[in-house]
């Protein structure tokens, strides 16, 4: 006889009363949702009051930033500024794209083509502003140095370097010693972004050695690659803005390679100062999501066998009624010496089956109520690998279309072919049923997944760091190794001799990588992070408009009115905060778009001095997780809640803020 028609035929039998209930509550949730959407649309406006009222109450916080600004924007229209219309509509259109970013609506580079749109349909800029930042050198040249960091990075020169470095330390200072240092001279030449992805797995497997939580490194980790990008005119893609921006008004101007070095290296010196002595006061103690789960893998699975008279056997997941249980997620399914990682709803059930569930495993008594099913003790079997099979840790990005999005709703299973263990967000693994979770940016999330998950998904925009746990490092060929680093190091030394432009350099290293086999073509324009350069290449748009409308000048004014009293070094001190407060709520390129024509139009015998202000302000962001890319990277994998950022970063950031404004204004 057919197993399946059999099993068919006594799916009542097999089935527990708790999962026909569920089906029954699904059926009767369709059919309502069908009745829901039948009915006429109906004027109901005390009820959109209520629902606007109820909205505004859960984002209170943001609420109360719309209300102020708003307030002090009639109270500086009516009593200080004298606008004209296309000015108004520029600030407008700058406010509603503030909050837009803030509140994370969609993309920057979506929200910040809209504010082009809606300011070059007013004629408040030209077209050729409007695409000024898609044509300009800067902009091209950072799009270009994404591939030769990337091609830095994939030939394992890096890693291997500071592995090598970093060997056995023994203590935290001397740790922090052998981590920070070599980060802050690389980060100096090549993108922080991609070496903080490199280095997060190798610091966390160090971490384990050594004996040292990584929640006390992964943060020294993320402000060494900032403090080192602040030292060249390349070190972030910031400097590479304002150069574009400044020279957009001034062709004449020129920045030298090591130039902003000036400020940029005692920045970084103090920096690194400030970390050796208060990280071992400060810096949290704790467990990452990674080694929370590997220590103690029973508090996040349970292991289950099919029995090999199991009623269930046979049965598909979803017809055995092990797809919807309640807080239990089915993780993976583990037959002889094979692995079925983020098995299909559709997958038949075998007797002897191991299957691994996830999530809160205090429900377990869901799943003695089926027939045929009996407990193990192969937990342990997830933490390894296996041919088909890793465990990958991976942090949600501010663009990921997860935000917002429950596990179940987006499908996440059937998108990316995983399935998700355990999720933490603050440190602290999130204990509701995993498939209701509305995922926000920042989440860590650990996976089961198959062994190409990594090499998918780590340049995705929905996931800022994507590695396996524990795996093994590839063996990189040495010949690459030596050969992407030696256009690396050509690429600067021209550059820093002023014997070529940078773009040109930048575009023979690409060139070369992919020739020598670092990656070929296609690879290496995916390192290219489209919605970055989109966010960048729009921004000058806004830019424009400011200058053309008078706003800048306006503000501008204002600045010289209140602290020109105080001398220059109140001036600079004005651009480092107004720019530092830009970042913090919005991105970098987007303060910069901002500050750029403010500077120009302040008056100042050598404007120089102020972009290297605006340069570092907008870099140099420690006390929030959200304000800087590498910052977020670490939030998850290390435990840290938001406070630590503030608690450890925010004394860092005044300190720097008044060392760079100080040599600022005493070395010009």
């Amino acid at each position: 006889m057919d197993p399946t028609t059999n099993n068919n035929d006594n799916n009542n039998n097999l089935i527990d009363n708790n999962n026909l209930k569920s089906n029954s509550q699904s059926d009767s949730n369709s059919i309502e949702y069908e009745k829901i959407n039948k009915k006429p649309f109906k004027f109901r406006p005390k009820k959109w009051i209520k629902d606007f009222i109820k909205l505004c109450w859960a984002n209170k916080f943001f609420c109360l930033f719309v209300i102020s600004f708003t307030i002090l924007f009639v109270i500086c229209g009516i009593l200080v500024w004298d606008f004209s219309w296309a000015a108004w509509y520029s600030l407008i259109i700058v406010f509603i794209t503030f909050c837009l970013l803030i509140e994370n609506v969609a993309d920057p580079g979506i929200i910040m083509m809209g504010n082009t749109t809606l300011l070059l349909a007013a004629n408040i800029i030209t077209p050729r502003q409007a695409l000024e930042g898609f044509s300009n050198t800067g902009v091209f040249t950072i799009a270009v140095l994404f591939i030769v960091a990337a091609g830095v990075s994939e030939s394992g020169v890096l890693e291997y370097l500071i592995r090598y470095v970093l060997r056995k330390p023994g203590s935290l200072l001397s740790a922090l010693l052998r981590l920070m240092i070599p980060v802050t001279f690389i980060s100096a030449f090549i993108n922080n972004t991609p070496l903080v992805a490199m280095m997060m797995p190798v610091v966390e497997i160090w971490s384990k050695q050594t004996g040292i939580s990584p929640s006390k490194l992964l943060i020294p980790l993320s402000y060494a690659a900032i403090l080192g990008g602040v030292c060249t005119i390349i070190g972030t893609s910031t400097n590479l803005i304002v150069v574009g921006l400044a020279q957009v008004r001034d062709p004449t101007l020129e920045f030298g390679f090591f130039d902003i070095a000036i400020v940029g290296v005692p920045i970084a010196i103090a920096g690194n100062i400030y970390v050796y002595i208060f990280a071992h006061f400060t810096l949290p103690e704790r467990k990452s999501a990674a080694v929370d789960y590997l220590t103690n893998p029973k508090q996040y699975t349970i292991s289950i066998a099919v029995e090999n008279d199991s009623p269930v056997a046979g049965l598909t997941i979803e017809d055995a009624g092990l797809r919807h249980l309640d807080g239990l997620f089915l993780v993976e399914i583990q037959r002889g010496g094979t692995t079925l990682p983020a098995a299909a709803s559709d997958t038949t059930l075998m007797p002897g089956d191991f299957l691994l569930f996830a999530g809160d495993v205090n429900k377990v008594k869901d799943l003695w109520r089926i027939q045929g099913l009996k407990p193990t003790n192969q937990e342990d079997k997830l933490v390894m690998a296996t041919p088909n099979r890793i465990l990958v840790e991976t942090v949600i990005s501010q663009r990921s279309s997860l935000i917002g999005e429950t596990v179940r709703s987006y499908g996440f299973r059937e998108k990316f072919n995983a399935a998700i263990v355990s999720i933490y967000r603050e440190g602290e693994p999130l204990q509701q049923r995993i498939g209701d979770i509305k995922l926000q940016a920042g989440d860590t999330l650990l996976l089961v997944s198959k062994p190409n998950f990594v090499e998918k998904h780590k340049n995705s925009n929905d996931f800022l760091v994507a590695y396996e746990i524990g795996g093994s490092h590839l063996a990189y060929d040495g010949w690459r190794q030596i050969c992407a680093c030696l256009l690396a190091i050509l690429m600067i030394v021209f550059n820093a001799a002023d014997l070529c432009v940078l773009l040109t350099l930048a575009l023979c290293a690409a060139f070369g990588m992919v020739f020598i086999g670092c990656f070929d073509f296609d690879k290496a324009v995916g390192h290219i992070n489209f919605f970055v350069m989109l966010t960048i290449s729009a921004s000058f748009g806004m830019s424009a408009a400011l200058e053309n409308t008078g706003v800048a000048k306006e503000l501008a004014d204002n600045i010289l009115a209140i602290f020109e009293p105080l001398g220059n070094i109140g001036i600079l001190y004005a651009v480092y905060l107004a720019t530092a407060v830009l970042t913090a709520l919005l991105s970098n390129a987007s303060s910069a778009a901002i500050m750029v024509p403010i500077v120009f139009n302040l008056g100042v015998a050598d404007v120089k001095i102020y972009l290297y202000c605006v340069m570092v302000a907008a870099s140099a962001d420690f006390s929030t997780p959200i304000g800087y890319q590498t910052n977020l990277m670490v939030w998850g994998p290390g435990g840290y809640k938001f406070y630590d950022y503030t608690r450890f970063g925010f004394p860092l950031q005044v300190l720097l803020s008044i060392v760079s404004v100080v040599i600022l204004n005493f070395a010009y």
